[in-house]
């Protein structure tokens, strides 16, 4: 077993702050008792995605743990071409929504603001709506998605009567994890942006953990 690492107290770095939970914050030489050194060289940066990693997969395992082991039937739908052959959930899946903008669809309507423009809630909803509509078809009837995270940037206002096209692509599919990329278009240009993500789930477990 390893001993407790300490900074040598005859280096330059002495004293350098190595922060517990993953995050380095300077190259440290460190001296294990009674081993060779050991020099740190890594960057905050991939430090702290490692650890934003592993919280994501804990979060997957508490809050979502509704499958077993991944296999390839429960991210497919039988007789999906005329083989009957598995279609599977892959990159570069896509689908588009369009919506007119009416008044129950503005920020004013929806209590997320006082102007009669196209509300932000309704915004993440339209893309969400995508990213259903981008996998429909494509999983075992005993798997759902359910949505875990988005990131959107809401960009220019829309009024009541323009129309809308959502559009969300399948970018990558990590396990159970399913990360879109989202847009909101309209005939002026890109009205939102940004990332999805949802997670496969056991459609039954999932209600039964909820009640």
């Amino acid at each position: 077993m390893w001993a407790n690492p300490v900074v040598s107290s005859h280096h330059a770095d002495a004293g350098a702050a190595v922060e517990a939970r993953g995050q380095l914050l300077d190259a440290t030489v460190v001296e294990m008792t009674g081993r060779e050194p050991l020099v740190l060289r890594e960057h905050l940066g991939e430090v702290a995605a490692r650890a934003q990693s592993h919280r994501e997969d804990a979060l997957d395992d508490v809050v979502f743990d509704h499958l077993n082991a991944p296999k390839p039937e429960m991210f497919a739908c039988f007789g999906g071409s005329s083989y009957g052959t598995a279609v599977p959930v892959e990159p570069g899946l896509c689908a588009t929504i369009e919506l007119t903008v009416a008044e129950s669809d503005t920020a004013a309507s929806l209590r997320s603001g006082d102007v009669p423009m196209l509300g932000t809630p309704r915004v993440v909803a339209l893309v969400e709506e995508a990213s259903v509509a981008a996998i429909a078809g494509r999983l075992a009837p005993h798997v759902t998605s359910v949505g875990m995270r988005v990131q959107l940037d809401h960009l220019i206002p829309v009024p009541v009567g323009v129309t809308v096209r959502a559009e969300a692509t399948l970018e990558r599919v990590e396990g159970r994890r399913l990360s879109f990329t989202v847009s909101v278009n309209n005939d002026r240009g890109l009205v939102a942006a940004g990332k999805l993500t949802r997670v496969l789930v056991n459609r039954e477990r999932f209600l039964e953990k909820a009640q």
